[in-house]
């Protein structure tokens, strides 16, 4: 197999192309993290007023382990769910994933809810429907004694509210409805948070609204941020792994590399195959024929063939009968006193089979044939 021919050119702009696939990649993952750090969406991976990002920093640096949860099978194994919705989800959750998370719950798990979209994980759990309340500027007060009260003073819960029924018991709100609420499913519980602005960036500073993130979050840990159905969902392959800016990149190489075989590729088709050559005959071979000749008393004929075939054996070996003989100069002298013994006709025995041996030797050399 031929080595590749590899000139400066060449090896300057395989690097140029690999310099620029891997700038395009850099670039595409830089502006996809911008993109979901100014996302404004209720996601802890956003530093958007809207996001949760200083909620999931306050958890953290107070040890309350929290986590992106970036795939919904399987679910975790204790701690809490946050789904927080002030917008729709990017992922409605299916029934399958409604069901689950409720057999999750109902099992001894923790479910927050935050915004009034988040109530879509609540598709599979029974009970009747909860509805949207009057909104409320006043900070509505605690209406029973629980874990969720602040010492800092009440939080800025933010002016929504909703309205249940049957099981959900409602832990703070006023004449508008809920603004949190509370319900057991199971050997767990839901709690809803009917506005997430209280754990905003924007507003979790202000008043108890820290303490209160603080209660309501990390009341069992660790807390698993839904961020599957916001859209960030851990890849499951290599290939998902390197992002879109990977794919991309490995995409273009990869068109690259088909450019670059097809413009240096020698040919494109079938082998095609070598001529096939006679192979020179070996000394026994001679001596046989030899023998032959001499019974028909042909010898003049004979080393004519035998010295056309050693004139072949050079030309093809070195391009031409003149080349061949320039750099074989005892061929040469050979092949000289081969004509000069056919042009006198009469040739011993002797003489026969000595030129004849030499004749098939000079050719195995020629050949590099062995044998």
């Amino acid at each position: 197999m031929r080595r590749p021919a590899l000139d400066a050119r060449m090896v300057v702009s395989i690097i140029a192309a690999v310099a620029l696939l891997a700038a395009y990649w850099v670039a595409t993952a830089l502006a996809s993290s911008y993109f979901r750090i100014n996302v404004p969406q209720s996601t802890s991976l956003s530093s958007a007023p809207e996001g949760l990002r200083g909620a999931f920093e306050y958890l953290d640096a107070m040890g309350h382990d929290p986590r992106a949860l970036r795939r919904f099978e399987p679910l975790p194994t204790g701690g809490t769910i946050v789904v927080a919705a002030t917008d729709p989800l990017a992922r409605g959750f299916s029934d399958a994933e409604a069901d689950r998370l409720a057999a999750w719950v109902a099992e001894g798990g923790r479910l927050v809810l935050a915004g009034p979209y988040a109530g879509e994980a609540l598709g599979g759990v029974e009970g009747p429907a909860v509805r949207l309340g009057a909104d409320s500027d006043d900070a509505p007060p605690p209406l029973l004694p629980s874990p969720y009260v602040t010492t800092e003073g009440p939080p800025v819960l933010g002016p929504g509210r909703r309205i249940a029924e049957g099981p959900w018991v409602s832990l703070y709100g006023d004449e508008g409805g809920a603004a949190l609420m509370l319900r057991a499913v199971g050997a767990g519980e839901v709690l809803w948070l009917a506005d997430a602005s209280a754990l905003s960036n924007e507003r979790i500073g202000e008043a108890g609204n820290g303490e209160f993130a603080v209660r309501l979050l990390a009341d069992a840990t660790p807390v698993h941020f839904d961020e599957y159905h916001h859209g960030f969902i851990t890849a499951d392959s290599l290939l998902g792994a390197l992002g879109p800016g990977g794919q991309a990149a490995l995409v273009l190489g990869a068109l690259a590399l088909a450019v670059l075989v097809i413009g240096r590729g020698r040919r494109l088709g079938p082998v095609i195959p070598d001529e096939p050559r006679p192979r020179a005959r070996t000394l026994a071979y001679v001596d046989s024929l030899a023998g032959v000749y001499r019974t028909a008393g042909a010898h003049a004929d004979a080393l004519d063939t035998l010295a056309r075939g050693l004139e072949r054996s050079l030309a093809r070996r070195h391009g031409s009968l003149a080349l061949g003989l320039k750099r074989r100069p005892e061929a040469a002298t050979l092949l000289a006193e081969t004509h000069e013994a056919v042009s006198r006709g009469t040739i011993t025995d002797d003489a026969f089979v000595t030129i004849a041996r030499r004749i098939a030797r000079a050719r195995q050399e020629v050949e590099s044939i062995d044998g």
